[in-house]
């Protein structure tokens, strides 16, 4: 019964991880693409903005 418990919990842990990973992706390339669009050719802002989204996104 035990070993059934915790390999329930580690494919908890895995979804869990993936499932993270997979929107901090969607954040960042998310961020990659709109930085651009919102301040074109200023490439300080374009970094500020997307440090500013991937720190919201955490």
């Amino acid at each position: 019964m035990s070993g059934v418990v915790i390999e329930l919990a580690l494919w908890r842990r895995l979804t869990a991880e993936l499932l993270g990973s997979a929107f901090l992706a969607a954040v960042v390339i998310g961020s990659g693409i709109a930085a651009p669009q919102f301040s074109p050719g200023n490439v300080g802002l374009e970094l500020f903005e997307n440090a500013a989204a991937t720190g919201a996104g955490l």
